[in-house]
Parts: structure tokens; sequence; C-alpha cells
């Protein structure tokens, strides 16, 4: 998890926060280090700083915590799913960056690539991806389009779709590691407790949630969801 994630989650308990009370819940990081993470989070209107070096999160901070956290949920449909939604976008050379920003989002939200400019999502924040769209000003450059499949066409499509489980696996790996040293130590505390669970929100938020009968075993085995709401329990 980045330096900006773990100030997103000290700052989101609503309290003003200086940077000396925000180095105790990360004593690993210089001063210098977290006073340009938070100099970026402001450029980005997540937090704000008063006139006596103060830091608060915005609504727009808040809103994306409750984003990444509500991902969580998002195992409830994984053998429901009777919708394919498609993204095609066809952004020019010059527009190389955005063309990056692009592929890069839709790798770390579920979604999976069918064709290298055609990309399938099963369980996705429809909102997010427009308004990142409309952000970068790409509007007329993507096209997305939800679809209602037969079991045998949705089938076929998530077969033929390229998806970035081992990733996902690996990433769910290193955290049921930190989680089980979180939980069999005598110093458990909340601020290491959230962090641990916003931490498996953005996991989360990469997994695909494919159907069961598609999960290899490495996934089938991990135990992560029942190690997570252990962990839960520390946050309040």
């Amino acid at each position: 998890m980045s330096i900006i994630d773990n100030l997103l989650v000290v700052l989101d308990d609503g309290n003003n926060k200086n940077i000396d009370e925000i180095r105790v819940d990360l004593p690993t990081f210089s001063k210098q280090i977290i006073s340009a993470s938070l100099g970026r989070i402001i450029s980005k209107g997540l937090i704000t700083k008063d006139n006596k070096g103060y830091y608060q999160i915005t609504q727009t901070g808040e809103d994306l915590n409750t984003e990444i956290l509500s991902c969580t949920n998002k195992f409830n449909e994984r053998d429901n799913y009777k919708n394919a939604y498609f993204v095609m976008f066809n952004i020019p050379e010059k527009e190389r960056i955005n063309r990056d920003i692009m592929r890069s989002y839709l790798y770390n939200n579920g979604f999976g690539r069918l064709h290298n400019t055609v990309w399938i999502g099963l369980n996705i924040n429809i909102k997010s991806l427009n308004n990142l769209i409309k952000d970068l000003k790409i509007n007329n450059k993507v096209l997305i389009f939800k679809a209602t499949l037969s079991q045998e066409d949705l089938n076929k499509l998530i077969k033929q779709t390229s998806w970035n489980l081992q990733t996902v696996i690996d990433q769910y790996l290193i955290f049921i590691k930190k989680a089980n040293t979180f939980l069999s130590s005598t110093k458990k505390n909340q601020i290491n407790a959230r962090y641990l669970v916003y931490e498996y929100a953005k996991i989360c938020k990469q997994d695909p949630v494919l159907p069961s009968q598609y999960l290899p075993n490495d996934y089938l085995k991990l135990e992560q969801i029942k190690i997570y709401e252990k962990i839960r329990t520390y946050c309040n």
C-alpha cells in the first residue's frame, strides 16, 4: 500500500492533524516524505491544509475511501452474473499518457482484456470509470456498453478474456501474511488494523471476481475473507 493510501486512512477519522501527529501513525516515513505526499494529495482535492498547518480530509477524499472500502462487498455477486460491460477505446499515440492511464485503471479495477483495446468488466463501478473518462476529456474516444448475455455466451466471453488473477492471488498472499502477523501480535492497534482493511479493499478492487468455476485452485484455497473479518474487529 502506498504512503498516499496510508495518509488517507490516517485522516479518515475526521480529525484535523498536523504533520507531527500524522508521523505518530506513520513512523517509518520521514517528515519530508510525508510533507511531499500530503502536497500531492492536496493537489488532487482529497485533503486540505489550514493556515495553522492542520490537515483534514475533504468530502472527495471521504468518497474515495468509501468507494475503495465498498469493494469488499463485490463477492456477493460472484456466481450470479448475467451482464458484462464492454469498454473499447481508440486513443492516438499523441495522447499516449491518456491511453496508459486508461489501461492502468482497467487493469487495477477488475477488468480483463479481450483484445488490445477491448476490455470486459463483470463487477465494476461504472460511475468511477465515467468520471475518469470525463476528467481525461476522452469521451469521444471511448465506447462503453452493457450486454445481457446467455450463460453460454458469458462463459465463452470469460474463457476468451485475459484476467489478472495471478497478480491478485499474489497480493492476497502478501496480505494474508501481514494479517497473520498482526493477529498473532500482542500489540494490536486500531490504525494498523485500518491499514490492513484498506489494503485488503484495494486488492478486492483489482479482483475481477470471476464465477467460482473459473477460479484456479490457488485462488480457491485462499482464506483472505475470514482473516479480513477478524481484522475488522480491531478497527473500532
